[in-house]
């Protein structure tokens, strides 16, 4: 990472990206030193220069950035001025529950995230260590978007299989069992460990759902 007071070079994952008018993008992004931020990329949906391709959810590079704005309310805006070193994933987007998977880790992400935390490196780390586990396709890839899901939610403070309140008897111990790698109902497991983030947190994910019923009709 290199900075001054303006201008700053980080390694970042795009968690999301809205246009703006004719050619912007507003994005948000992960940076490994930074948390999560929302930066401006003027142009980048027709730039063939600073963003080669555009620029979109999980993309993941080294980010050229400029200070914007403060505004109340809103935060610090960064203008997002190029991408490089980008990292190409082919796995997941060719395969409907890997980029499910991938979504749900990158909607987590964005909850969990802190805007302009300087202690975001864990996060960023184990996002991106999850996107290249979906991507190469890796053995028992439930089990290992449960764990990643378990240790976000133990990050954040609490841990669920210790809280007899968030769960049913029968629902934590097929979690431990699926966690340690025995037997157990995965999908239930995966189930039950996302409501208890949505309960706990009192947020809602889109990506549930969708994997819930891609789980199913793999049954």
């Amino acid at each position: 990472m290199i900075e001054n007071e303006k201008h700053i070079s980080a390694r970042g994952i795009v968690l999301r990206a809205a246009a703006v008018k004719e050619s912007d993008l507003m994005l948000t992004i992960l940076l490994e030193s930074r948390g999560r931020i929302t930066a401006l990329a003027k142009g980048a949906r027709k730039s063939k220069k600073r963003f080669l391709g555009g620029v979109d959810v999980f993309d993941c590079g080294l980010f050229e950035l400029e200070l914007g704005s403060v505004s109340k309310g809103s935060g610090q805006l960064y203008f997002a001025n190029g991408i490089s070193e980008r990292r190409v994933w082919l796995g997941f987007r060719e395969d409907l529950l890997k980029f499910s998977f991938a979504s749900l880790a990158l909607e987590l992400a964005e909850k969990f995230a802190q805007e302009g935390d300087p202690h975001s490196g864990d996060l960023y780390t184990m996002l991106l260590s999850i996107l290249e586990r979906i991507d190469e396709g890796a053995a028992d890839l439930q089990v290992a978007v449960i764990r990643f899901v378990l240790v976000l939610i133990i990050h954040s403070g609490t841990n669920p299989l210790e809280d007899r309140s968030g769960f049913l008897p029968e629902e934590r111990d097929n979690l431990a069992l699926v966690v340690e790698g025995d037997s157990g109902q995965r999908g239930r497991a995966l189930h039950a460990l996302l409501s208890y983030a949505e309960s706990h947190y009192g947020f809602s994910l889109r990506s549930k759902t969708e994997i819930l019923f891609q789980l199913m009709g793999r049954g």
